[in-house]
C-alpha cells in the first residue's frame, strides 16, 4: 500500500509539473483555467493548446484526458501538491480556500465548501451523494450543484422562461415555454429517453410524464439540468436527438480538437467526460465574484431604504458606514446590463448563417474577452486589486518547476 501510494504520488507530481509548465501566449498558467473542482477530483493532462468552448465562445485549455482520482489519492496526495503550488505562487486562492477545497473533495457529493456557509454546504454535499431520484429534486430546491448554482443570481429576478444560458439545450428552452410547445418538447424527450432504457413501454411512460411536465413550463435552466442529470449519457443522447426539432444548433460543427469525441453518437456524452470539461472557469469565477458582490450591495440598499422610513438618522449613519454604496451599485448595474447585451450578441453570432466558421470564431472570441473584461472590472468594485506581488502569475525564479 505504501509503495503503491508512493508511486502514485510520483506520477501525480510528474503530471503536475507538466501541466503547470504549460502557458498561454501571455505567459499565464493554463492550469488556472481549469476549475479547482476538476483539479482536485481528476487527474488532468493538458495539451498545452487552447480549444473553443461552445458554451461561452471563448478559448479554454484543451484537456487530453481527465480520470477520476481514487479517494486515498485525494486524501494523501492532493494536500502535498496544493502546498507546493501555493509556495510556488501558482495558486491564486488563499490558504483557507485551498483547505476547504481539500475537505470538499473528501466529502460525499464533493460540494465546494464556501467560507461563508460551511455547514450548509456539507449538508448539501450529503444530499448530492444520493440516488438521482432524490438528488435531482433536492438540488433543484436548493438551486445548487457541485459546480455552482442551477439558475445564477443575475437571472433569479426575471420570469422563469427567460432563464437561459449559452449552453441551455433547445429542448429545454422549448419546455420552458410551457403550453403545447412545452408538452411537445417534454413528451418527445421523455419518449426518446424512455425508448433508450425501456423500449416501447418506456417510451410510452416517458412520453406521458414528459408531456405533463412540459405543459406546465419551468425554467429552461432547471429543465436542462434535469435532462442532463437524471440519466447520465443516455439522457444527454436523448437531448441530441430532440434538439433539431426545436431549432437546436448542430453541436457537431462546434466542438474542436479532442473535444470532437463528444459528437460520437451515443458514446459521445460518456467519452466527453474524459476530455475537456465545458465552460470557462476564468469567466465563471469573475461572474460569481461580481454578482455575489452585487447581491450584497442590493441587500445593503434595501436595508438603507427600510431605515430611511423608520429612522432617518440611523439610515444616514448606516450610509456613512457603507461608503460610496450607491455609486458602486450604479456602476455595477450598468456593467450588468452591458454583460447581458454581450450575451445576447453571442447568441446572435452563434446562430448566424451569414458568417464563415473563421469569422464566427473570431467574433465569439472578441465577445468573450469583452464580457470577461467587464466582469473582472466589476469585481474590482467590490474587491480592489491587491498590490503586485514579487512573484506574479507568470512565475519567476524558483517558482518554476
Amino acid at each position: 500500500m505504501v509503495v503503491a501510494l508512493g508511486a502514485v504520488t510520483a506520477m501525480q507530481m510528474t503530471l503536475a509539473q507538466w501541466n503547470w509548465s504549460r502557458k498561454d501566449e501571455k505567459g499565464e498558467y493554463l492550469m488556472r483555467g481549469i476549475r479547482p473542482f476538476d483539479r482536485d477530483n481528476y487527474w488532468i493532462c493538458l495539451s498545452g493548446e487552447k480549444t473553443r468552448d461552445p458554451a461561452t465562445g471563448g478559448l479554454v485549455p484543451e484537456v487530453l484526458f481527465r480520470i477520476r482520482k481514487p479517494s486515498p489519492v485525494k486524501f494523501f496526495v492532493n494536500p502535498i501538491e496544493n502546498m507546493i503550488n501555493k509556495v510556488a505562487h501558482r495558486e491564486d486562492q488563499t490558504g483557507t480556500e485551498i483547505a476547504l477545497r481539500a475537505v470538499s473533495s473528501w466529502m460525499p457529493g464533493q460540494y465546494q465548501i464556501e467560507p461563508k456557509h460551511p455547514i450548509k454546504d456539507v449538508a448539501t454535499g450529503l444530499i448530492a451523494s444520493a440516488n438521482p431520484a432524490l438528488r435531482v429534486p433536492a438540488e433543484l430546491a436548493l438551486n445548487r450543484t457541485a459546480i455552482g448554482p442551477i439558475v445564477p443570481q443575475r437571472e433569479q429576478g426575471i420570469e422563469s422562461q427567460y432563464q437561459i444560458g449559452p449552453g441551455t439545450s433547445a429542448t429545454a428552452q422549448a419546455i420552458g415555454q410551457g403550453g403545447l410547445k412545452g408538452a411537445a418538447a417534454g413528451g418527445l424527450w421523455g419518449g426518446t429517453f424512455g425508448e433508450f432504457i425501456g423500449g416501447h413501454p418506456g417510451a410510452l411512460a416517458g412520453g406521458a410524464i414528459g408531456a405533463t411536465a412540459g405543459a406546465i413550463g419551468v425554467s429552461p435552466r432547471q429543465a436542462d439540468y434535469v435532462l442532463k442529470g437524471i440519466g447520465g449519457g443516455l439522457s444527454q443522447e436523448a437531448t441530441t436527438v430532440t434538439d433539431p426539432f426545436f431549432g437546436g444548433v448542430n453541436q457537431a460543427q462546434r466542438h474542436q480538437g479532442i473535444a470532437k469525441v463528444k459528437d460520437v453518437p451515443f458514446a459521445g456524452p460518456i467519452l466527453g467526460r474524459f476530455v475537456t470539461p465545458g465552460g470557462s472557469y476564468e469567466q465563471e469565477k469573475a461572474s460569481k465574484d461580481f454578482y455575489d458582490g452585487m447581491q450584497q450591495a442590493q441587500q445593503q440598499k434595501a436595508t438603507f431604504d427600510l431605515l430611511i422610513k423608520q429612522d432617518p438618522q440611523k439610515a444616514y449613519q448606516y450610509q456613512r458606514q457603507s461608503g460610496d454604496l450607491m455609486f458602486k451599485l450604479g456602476v455595477a448595474t450598468e456593467i450588468s446590463q452591458r454583460v447581458a447585451a454581450l450575451r445576447q450578441m453571442q447568441d446572435q453570432v452563434s446562430q448566424s448563417k451569414d458568417l464563415s466558421e473563421d469569422q464566427r470564431n473570431e467574433y465569439l472570441q472578441r465577445i468573450f474577452q469583452a464580457r470577461l473584461s467587464m466582469l473582472q472590472a466589476g469585481t474590482r468594485i467590490w474587491k480592489p486589486a491587491a498590490s503586485p506581488s514579487p512573484s506574479n502569475s507568470k512565475g519567476t525564479g524558483n517558482a518554476e518547476r
